[in-house]
């Protein structure tokens, strides 16, 4: 599939040369050089932001009109000579997991809590992560965390990154995956209470070295070495960069917030203060890199009051700066269950957000999608999506649900996303299923839609067994024309429970990004 899209780019681009056209890949303003740092804050505020919404606090009124077939790409570029769309491939399962009991059912999950477990290289390989987990013995769990790829002939290949041995409990959810300049798949995780890192590169024996613990070098810091560690999150900045958010225990029994990263081969690190949230619903790192003029540092950090309203916080690797309000529910009943958080050109940062509201019973009646965007140093916010198409005669679907945002290098957004999709058991009782990973584009002329892996709900009411998804992740080449997304399918019971899963992956082509 990567050969047939390269292929394609190279034969479209070919068609514009001959013509003397150019198509419009991107917005003018995010084409501009991201390396430029002598501008005042002010100045990048203005510039970048991208005011889609009423002021804050208030809501953009409702999308009420069906947003359509989600499938739908717009019309032709009329200044191109060939018809630019995003292709999606053929979904692959990277790996099949039975459920044996309902008591390990949640250490069988490939994911937790958002945990980034997908990335793409600038050479086009995509890999992800999964942990492995089989049957406890005599109390016992085992587990390991594995890394999987796909060969130039399209065949899943998977590597054991690090066997955390029988446990109590299985290998925590803690690790994050980013390709360096060479395109080598490079990994962080967490495992026995201390950091690894590990490549894919192999050796003249065709295999890959074990982990190797991470040197965070934490006794300056700290002024004493930490007797544990408590992983709380880990990713990449926008240069790629691994950042972890961890916290240590001196031998006083003093806990410390620590956040580190990466600057080549060395760790540095500093402390966080206890002014920020505890919780977060979306969690992204500033480029940690030296020419930091235009540039916002640490830790960004999206999440809810207890009155329900949205807001945004950033530690800029010193102190918590004020927390600023993103969208207010206004006591309107309606609340945030899910939020991602990315940045773009100088560190900018955008929310995707799902807004729901549930009956007294706790069925959903209301479930939408919103972009919140900073300019001029004040939040707005607006709906993208609201609804779905039908999987089904009377069932109930919204869509929105978990977004995952990201932005590429040349600042454009990229957005997957689930519908929520109320089915009905063999009783005759609603029952709450994840449904469709959708693709959203941001071009100057608006959204394009795509969906990547459809849910695959039967037409009948009550047939069985049904399929639904959970955990949607996306990665992106560098130049946002490639694309990767992955999400769990769960085999549903007509009793509701679940017997067995897939992790699975579908690539796609953006020839919008070109």
């Amino acid at each position: 599939m990567k050969t047939q899209f390269t292929m394609r780019r190279f034969q479209a681009w070919s068609m514009v040369a001959v013509f003397g056209l150019v198509v419009a890949c991107g917005d003018a303003e995010s084409e501009k050089d991201l390396g430029q740092t002598d501008i005042q804050q002010d100045e990048v505020d203005q510039d970048l932001g991208d005011n889609v919404g009423d002021d804050v606090g208030q809501d953009t009124p409702e999308t009420t009109d069906d947003t359509g077939d989600l499938d739908q790409i717009a019309a032709d570029d009329t200044s191109a000579p060939v018809k630019l769309e995003i292709v999606v491939g053929t979904p692959v399962e990277v790996d099949p997991q039975e459920i044996l009991t309902d008591d390990i059912e949640s250490s069988r999950s490939w994911d937790g809590n958002g945990t980034p477990y997908m990335a793409m290289s600038s050479c086009g390989d995509w890999g992800l992560l999964f942990r492995e987990v089989v049957a406890p013995s005599g109390g016992l769990i085992g587990s390991a965390l594995m890394f999987a790829s796909q060969d130039k002939q399209g065949n899943i290949l998977r590597t054991r990154v690090y066997t955390e041995g029988k446990a109590p409990q299985p290998l925590p959810f803690g690790w994050t995956l980013y390709y360096d300049d060479d395109c080598v798949a490079r990994v962080v995780l967490f495992g026995k209470g201390a950091y690894w890192e590990w490549s894919n590169v192999v050796d003249d024996s065709g295999q890959t070295k074990d982990p190797v613990e991470a040197n965070l070098n934490l006794q300056p810091l700290l002024g004493a070495v930490p007797e544990s560690i408590d992983h709380l999150a880990a990713g990449v900045d926008s240069e790629y960069r691994p950042h972890l958010l961890f916290e240590a225990t001196t031998p006083d029994k003093s806990i410390h917030t620590v956040h580190a990263w990466k600057d080549g081969n060395h760790w540095k690190s500093v402390k966080v203060d206890f002014g920020g949230p505890r919780f977060w619903l979306g969690l992204a790192f500033g480029n940690a890199g030296i020419e930091l003029s235009s540039i916002r540092k640490g830790l960004h950090v999206v999440f809810t009051d207890e009155n329900d309203d949205l807001y945004y916080q950033r530690f800029d690797d010193s102190q918590w700066l004020p927390k600023e309000l993103v969208w207010a529910s206004a006591g309107s009943g309606k609340t945030v269950p899910s939020a991602s958080i990315a940045l773009g050109a100088y560190d900018v940062p955008t929310i995707a957000f799902t807004v729901e509201d549930r009956s007294d019973a706790g069925d959903l009646i209301f479930l939408e999608l919103r972009l919140g965007t900073l300019s001029n140093k004040v939040w707005s916010s607006a709906t993208l999506v609201n609804k779905a198409e039908a999987f089904g005669s009377n069932q109930m679907n919204r869509t929105g649900f978990a977004p995952q945002l990201r932005f590429d290098e040349k600042g454009r957004m990229h957005l997957v996303f689930m519908d929520k999709a109320y089915l009905t058991d063999k009783s005759g009782d609603k029952y709450e299923a994840s449904g469709s990973i959708r693709y959203a584009y941001k071009r100057p002329d608006g959204w394009y839609y795509k969906t990547l892996l459809e849910q695959q709900a039967p037409q009948e009411i009550n047939s069985f067994p049904r399929l639904s998804m959970l955990h949607p992740q996306v990665a992106l080449s560098p130049d946002g024309a490639d694309v990767v997304a992955g999400g769990m399918v769960f085999r549903e019971a007509a009793s509701g429970g679940r017997s067995a899963f897939s992790l699975m992956v579908v690539e796609a082509e953006n020839q919008f990004a070109w």
